[in-house]
């Protein structure tokens, strides 16, 4: 089945060489939710700072797998807390987004001043 949009059903019935068919046949009905979740990075280092440890905390509008990457490394999946490690001496670019990749990504840049 191709181009699904929101609204479906499907139905089948048995009929006989005969021709007789089932009166009642076997349906189902379904809707494709096609609103895209949306994800917030809620806390975590941001503008400039000195260097440390860094940790985000992020929220999604729905129970969803979330991926993260750092400084546009591959996208893994992960859970809110992310703790990063020590960051230091450059700015870096925290990316959180649901799959399928072409689902707007949330950003977040910090820069590490090296102090």
């Amino acid at each position: 089945m191709t181009g699904l949009s929101e609204d479906h059903s499907f139905a089948v019935r048995a009929v006989t060489s005969g021709e007789l068919a089932d009166p009642t046949p076997a349906s189902a009905t379904w809707t494709v939710d096609l609103t895209a979740p949306t994800v917030s990075i809620d806390s975590g280092p941001s503008g400039t700072v000195g260097v440390g440890p860094a940790t985000f905390t992020f929220s999604s509008s729905e129970q969803a797998n979330l991926y993260c990457s750092l400084d546009g490394g591959v996208a893994e999946l992960c859970s809110s807390p992310a703790y990063l490690g020590v960051l230091a001496g450059v700015a870096h670019l925290q990316r959180v987004r649901h799959r399928p990749l072409g689902a707007t990504p949330v950003d977040r840049v910090t820069d590490m001043d090296g102090r």
